[in-house]
């Protein structure tokens, strides 16, 4: 699959002018495991002998048919599984792309029959794909409905088939089926990928979505072109097909479902709770995917930029399931970058900024090769979570699949992938492109440069709850554990209990080889109980139901839509794992009509057959009321405008942008009325703004806005406090950015005095000149003389990331005035790191005040006080290997222990960056070519060595050595760090390191030790920019409240935008249990980069204020006082 340019939406394939004869590849069986494997593996290879299952589906090249000829050639079959003879075991149908499809009966025991000469009625013709088994005439008898694809120019060869299930049995309990799809009026021919059957207008039958792709050829369009056809109707489009009554009426255009996308990946889920289908599509190629909500008139509205913030770029298959058992359905969907170092720097030239933005401008979406996991938020939209949850990158990848493999209760994950041949190899890619130059080219010389590879498939154990009892979101790696050891190219896959002992079995197709079968041995290793539920009929009237099971250690909850992963369909059937429990607290079934059917006490091991006369009117739900309710008081209108600066332009491998971290906050009292104001930093070319709280909790912009005189500066932190001993407040702004461009005076930091009454006045001698880029400053009386000195941090210094700034400690001469002390009084201050934030605190408990600093490749920082001077203290601490991407420090009680401990902002876990102590993440900086500028060098460990984080492509635009001393990117992939940039040039480098990115709370011990515990997983889906420290719950504990997103990463880092904001509730001992965003009500999505707490009134009602780079300020308040201020 080729990386596009915003221009195109068809793909370009280059034509050769002689093609020679290709030999057909031989199908192989994959390797039965050995007994050793067998008896460890919770997933056990059966042979073919053993199965009976004997299909394969092999690629034959030959002039006729290969990949330059049909780009999706390599795509593969699908397979699907159901009880077609009603005997109570399921079967399974395989597609063949150009080989026949095979049906195969379940006899029993792992046992399997090939029927297909006795119960197909036609040949195979054309290209086959996906398949869907499902009862469409509703006569209790499942039929198969097979997509049809390829390249052929006769739609005769592209009609879908329909096989209608005659019912009866005939000898051997073999079905008999006719094909009927021209009489049912689905013999689609647009070239289907894999279709789905659904029940979109709850009128008790099936409808059809047919997902189709136009045929790849040398013809390429604009986006607008592409529009065009769509608006005309004239595009090959998908295809949505109303059932009237056994008749299917062709209403594409009319439920607003036309398009013109390379779908591959289909799954149907009621995605935004609101009792309707809808229907999602992974597409590959440029075009983002579609997210169709289903109006409940006939009609979809395509809404994946709205409900997401981010999607795969090449997507594939894809699921939907409730992986982390909060009842609500996520999006799994593949793409193809693969977590070996040297496989990913050789199939990834890199990726374009300009291509990237491009297809962003002309109104695409943000899309990354990785795989995605969109965790539901239980309100419409999705955080994507899948590098926080390890399952990011599986290589080039087919069919992802959520189920519950162990019987433990949480939703395992398999993932299949594989590529014939490696077209993505840059080396390859290159090669061909000289040879497109000669007029004779032969397949046989085009695949000789091709490499060929096969990966194993994947499968990631779910974590489960954490610590805290909610979800950790995180998977384990166990494929080779559970056994998926051989390398093998698949394509479709499907799960079943095959054998109906109450574990998933799991059924591949795969190319050139046999199918693969894996019996689960769960159940025989006594590991987990388990409840399957069988919902009565198969049509409209069952499809959607809703299943929620409720248990001691929580709740399961699944949708029966069997279509789903790639180009097939699971069993109808729905497993349940319970781990050690022997039964189920209840069972509710939602049927698709709104109707419930309750039970209780549902004891385990055993098929639960649910008959639609248990329905009846559902019960009301209790839902527990939100904590919090969005509300910004009248007055509070700032708007952050970031102004447009490239930091990538000057630093080219910047792993993200340093000019984009405000807007700030600040709370005081500005004008001496026992209020709370609020202080709003400003962009460079945008001033700050103040604003005065009135006695009615509502806001008024200050009449005294002296920093509109300093709009050029970029407003970062700044600090409400009394300068000059007079008994007000004064302000300080600090002045920062990455703007290499700017005049050195734009980074002076600024004291505004305060006259008593509000009216502020700039002091441009108050301060020594420091023309340091800085974020934060903290102030206390750190010398004793009762003034208030301060600590200004430097965060960077432009352009030269990341160089490390200087730091000031500020000693104020009693009446403002300050001077710089950091070389007499702390020197190890002087160049600490890039500052993120500092506060001052007694942590040592000796009558003075202390300074705590974090920041980006910095460790939590000490410096003890000791009569005014002071030295660094990590030693002391007790905490190591802290070193991280430190974004925020809040600081508060939070064991009740009466001394202050530490909320650590961290950039998380939800990023392709997950060092660790024995594996660190280290940047060097140095002028590796000799030209004048230092380079930035990422690097990581792979396989006991240093290699880079970046590919050839973009660190030779930065250092254009690169190219010459690696002619190759096979070359650069396999050269360590050492290779590339030479051992002495490092060894003279700038290094630094990051060992911990988890944001966490740090607990003082007192005597100056501490004890760092990590946030739960669902704090870590995004950077933590700001918190705040109240009782939420009104339980006398206190709990966090914590916001922040990233969104200035470099193009090939997925941006940081997981963020919707975390309420933490505390348990009065420093532990503290996450909410999530449909139950805390706080939904903070934008770029948040800081959080304030304001205090409304004489009461001090708590108001949450969170300021967004470029958006608008967005506000917060208990719900309990809201509503007491509403009157309910």
């Amino acid at each position: 699959m080729k990386h596009l340019s915003p221009s195109h939406i068809l793909v370009y394939i280059f034509p050769f002018l002689a093609v020679g004869c290709g030999s057909a590849d031989q199908a192989e069986q994959v390797p039965e495991e050995p007994a050793s494997a067998v008896e460890n593996a919770l997933l056990v290879s059966l042979s073919s002998e053993r199965t009976g299952i004997t299909f394969s589906n092999p690629i034959v090249e030959d002039a006729s048919m290969n990949y330059f000829k049909y780009e999706y050639l390599y795509n593969g079959g699908g397979v699907a599984v159901g009880d077609l003879n009603n005997d109570g075991l399921a079967d399974v149908y395989f597609t063949g792309t150009a080989n026949p499809d095979k049906m195969y009966l379940n006899r029993g025991g792992m046992s399997f029959e090939d029927v297909t000469p006795k119960t197909l009625p036609t040949k195979h013709e054309g290209w086959h794909s996906g398949v869907n088994i499902v009862d469409l005439n509703d006569d209790g008898w499942l039929d198969i409905y097979v997509s049809r694809s390829g390249w052929y120019t006769d739609p005769d060869l592209r009609k879908n088939l329909l096989y209608i299930n005659k019912g009866g049995i005939q000898p051997g309990g073999v079905p008999q089926f006719e094909e009927r799809a021209e009489a049912f009026g689905i013999a689609d021919t647009g070239r289907t990928t894999q279709s789905a059957f659904f029940d979109h207008d709850a009128d008790g039958d099936l409808d059809l979505f047919v997902m189709n792709c136009p045929l790849q050829d040398e013809k390429t369009l604009n986006s607008l072109e592409v529009e065009a056809l769509i608006r005309s109707g004239q595009a090959p489009s998908s295809q949505f097909y109303r059932n009237d009554g056994g008749r299917f009426t062709n209403v594409t255009k009319k439920a607003g479902i036309m398009n013109m996308a390379y779908g591959l990946g289909l799954v149907i889920s009621d995605l935004n709770g609101d009792g309707r289908p809808d229907v999602y599509i992974a597409n590959d190629y440029i075009m983002p995917d579609f997210m169709y909500m289903n109006n409940g008139d006939g009609t979809f509205t395509e809404k994946v930029k709205d409900a997401t913030r981010h999607i795969s770029n090449f997507g594939m298959g894809c699921d939907a399931a409730d992986f982390n058992n909060d009842g609500l359905p996520d999006i799994m969907t593949v793409d193809m970058v693969s977590e070996d170092h040297v496989r990913s720097k050789k199939n990834m030239a890199g990726m374009s900024s300009d291509k990237f933005w491009g297809v962003v401008k002309v109104g695409y979406h943000y899309q990354y090769m990785f795989n995605t996991l969109q965790m539901n938020n239980g309100n419409g939209t999705f955080s994507e979570v899948a590098q926080q949850a390890g399952v990011s990158k599986t290589d080039w990848s087919w069919t992802p699949l959520f189920c519950d493999l162990d019987n433990d209760g949480w939703k395992d994950l398999v993932i299949t992938n594989g590529y014939k041949r490696d077209m993505r190899d840059v080396d390859y890619v290159n090669a061909s492109d000289k040879l497109k130059e000669q007029k004779q080219v032969s397949m046989q010389q085009l695949f000789s440069l091709v490499p060929t590879n096969r990966i194993r498939n994947y499968i990631y154990r779910n974590k489960g709850a954490d610590e805290s009892g909610m979800p950790s979101l995180g998977f384990e790696d166990v494929s080779d554990a559970w056994g998926f050891k051989q390398p093998v190219n698949s394509n479709g896959a499907t799960y079943a209990d095959l054998d109906n002992d109450g574990d998933l079995d799991v059924l591949i197709n795969n190319i050139d080889a046999m199918a693969e079968v894996y019996e689960n041995q769960t159940v025989q290793k006594g590991k987990g109980h388990w409840l399957r539920v069988q919902v009565e009929g198969d049509g409209g009237k069952a499809y959607g139901t809703k299943l929620t099971l409720s248990t001691p250690q929580g709740e399961q909850f699944q949708e029966l839509m069997p279509t789903r992963g790639f180009q097939g369909g699971v069993d109808r059937i729905l497993h349940f794992g319970l781990g050690a429990e022997t039964s189920a607290k209840e069972l509710v079934v939602r049927w698709p009509d709104g109707q419930e059917s309750r039970f209780a006490n549902v004891k385990a091991d055993q098929v639960l057959k649910v008959e639609r006369a248990t329905a009846k009117a559902p019960q009301p739900r209790a839902t527990e009321p939100k904590l919090l309710a969005e509300s910004l008081p009248t007055g509070l209108a700032f708007k952050h405008t970031e102004n447009t600066y490239d930091d990538f332009k000057h630093e080219l491998l910047l792993p993200h942008k340093q000019s984009e971290l405000g807007p700030l906050m600040s709370v005081g009292d500005a004008n001496g009325d026992g209020l709370d104001d609020l202080f709003v930093g400003g962009a460079r070319g945008q001033s700050g703004g103040l604003f005065l709280q009135n006695a009615n909790g509502t806001f008024a912009k200050s009449p005294s806005q002296p920093w509109t005189d300093h709009a050029v500066c970029e407003d970062l932190g700044s600090l409400f406090f009394d300068a000059d001993g007079d008994g007000d407040q004064d302000l300080y702004v600090v002045s920062g950015s990455n703007e290499v461009d700017q005049d050195p005076r734009n980074y002076l930091n600024r004291l505004y005095r305060n006259n008593g009454k509000g009216s502020f006045a700039y002091d441009p001698s108050a301060l020594p000149e420091m023309g340091t880029s800085a974020m934060r400053v903290c102030a206390a009386d750190v010398d004793g003389d009762q003034d208030m000195d301060l600590f200004v941090g430097g965060r960077n210094i432009p352009g030269q990331y990341p160089n490390t700034p200087r730091s000031y400690l500020l000693l104020n001469d009693g009446g403002g005035t300050f001077s710089d002390a950091t070389e007499s009084l702390a020197p190890d201050l002087v160049r600490i790191g890039l500052v993120s934030d500092a506060e001052f605190n007694d942590y040592d408990g000796d009558g003075d005040a202390d300074l705590i600093a974090l920041g980006e490749w910095m460790p939590i920082t000490f410096f003890e006080n000791t009569g005014g001077e002071f030295a660094q203290a990590n030693a002391k601490s007790g905490l190591k290997d802290t070193e991280g991407w430190w974004t925020s420090l809040t600081m508060a009680d939070l064991d009740g222990d009466g001394d202050n401990d530490m909320i650590c902002g961290n950039i998380g876990w939800n990023s392709k960056f997950h060092p660790k102590v024995d594996h660190p993440l280290d940047v060097y900086w140095n002028d590796f070519d000799g030209n004048g500028h230092s380079d930035i060098v990422l690097a990581k460990d792979y396989k006991g060595k240093a290699v880079p984080v970046r590919g050839r492509q973009c660190s030779s635009e930065q250092c254009p050595m690169i190219a010459n001393k690696f002619e190759t990117f096979d070359a650069f992939a396999n050269a360590s760090l050492g290779q590339i940039y030479g051992e002495e040039n490092l060894a003279k480098a700038l290094h630094l390191q990051a060992k911990h990115m988890y944001s966490c709370v740090v607990l003082n011990q007192g005597g100056g030790k501490w004890e760092l515990h990590d946030l739960p997983g669902m704090a870590q889906s995004a950077p933590i920019n700001g918190s705040v420290v109240l009782d939420v719950n009104n339980d006398g504990h206190v709990d966090i409240v914590a916001v922040g997103n990233n969104w200035g990463a470099e193009v090939e880092t997925i941006r940081y935008d997981g963020g919707t904001g975390c309420v933490l509730l505390g348990d009065g001992k420093g532990g503290f249990k996450p909410l999530p965003t449909h139950k805390s009500g706080l939904f903070a999505w934008e770029n948040a980069k800081d959080l304030a707490l304001v205090r409304l009134g004489k009461s001090g009602v708590p108001l949450l204020v969170v300021a967004n780079n470029n958006g608008p300020l967005q506000g917060w308040r208990l719900a309990s006082e809201q509503r007491l201020a509403q009157g309910r």
